[in-house]
């Protein structure tokens, strides 16, 4: 994605091909795709959400919005809904088959940046956890149209979150490069890891993995990459209380708070 329009690349032997382009109202800063990438939901910074297609070429503008920048895009696990967030404090959650608008909640004069749904394992996937300005992290609940849990581990924005592969903790980051483990049962901040500090982080992830190969004890891998241009790789098993420092990644790349790096498994 860059600017107000998105491109899809395809990679040849020995050149990238561009396959389709598709110009928008304004600069896109967020989005998802489906596992086979043909199909994807876009925010912008009018607030405006698009639905792309690239098997039949369709576009869709979503008639209800967001009033304000879009931060973040978020597909449950079996893709059969999807959730966004805004710099206006709304999060909605949508259905993919239709489009149209399931719930939303709202949270004034809070900005929300980011968004994680909860692993099917843990509750079906019917938890959303989202990440606000003030710091504050709050739990929703979609069955009950609730707001399950609130709690502040930060005192900074948050600006990165994902539930863990077994949804046993939630994974949040702020803007100054603290990650804090905190329990979505009790609340309770768990462990803060503090190897970015100093360079703000923009994303989690968290996947089931047998560490033992790298001779560490875990269950689960997580990655986290700041603007310090470096991902962190963790060999976890929240369980027991384990997170093992496994190896650091650099990228020679210049440093820039407007670029956000996407570390796929």
């Amino acid at each position: 994605m860059t600017s107000d329009f998105l491109v899809r690349v395809t990679p040849s032997v020995s050149k990238v091909v561009v396959e389709q382009e598709v110009v928008l109202d304004g600069k896109l800063v967020s989005g998802a795709f489906d596992n086979f990438m043909d199909m994807g939901i876009v925010g912008t910074t009018a607030g405006t959400l698009w639905y792309i297609n690239w098997s039949d070429s369709s576009i869709i503008r979503l008639v209800s919005g967001h009033r304000a920048k879009v931060n973040d895009v978020v597909f449950s696990h079996d893709e059969s809904r999807f959730a966004t967030c805004s710099q206006d404090g709304s999060v909605r959650v949508w259905s993919t088959g239709s489009l149209e608008l399931v719930v939303q909640f709202q949270v004034i004069n809070q900005a929300c940046g980011c968004l994680s749904w909860s692993p099917l394992s843990s509750s079906d996937g019917s938890r959303i956890a989202a990440g606000y300005g003030d710091g504050t992290l709050r739990i929703f609940q979609l069955t009950s149209t609730e707001m399950e849990m609130k709690l502040r581990p930060h005192q900074e924005a948050i600006t990165a979150i994902t539930y863990s592969a077994s949804g046993h903790v939630i994974l949040s980051a702020g803007s100054k490069g603290l990650v804090a483990v905190s329990s979505p049962i009790s609340g309770v901040t768990i462990r803060v890891i503090r190897d970015h500090k100093g360079a703000a982080i923009n994303s989690i992830q968290s996947v089931s993995e047998q560490c033992k190969r790298f001779g560490l004890e875990g269950n689960e891998m997580v990655l986290v990459a700041g603007a310090d241009r470096r991902v962190s790789v963790w060999a976890t098993n929240w369980f027991k209380e384990k997170c093992d420092l496994l190896d650091w990644l650099s990228f020679p790349a210049p440093p820039s708070s407007e670029v956000r790096l996407l570390v796929l498994f």
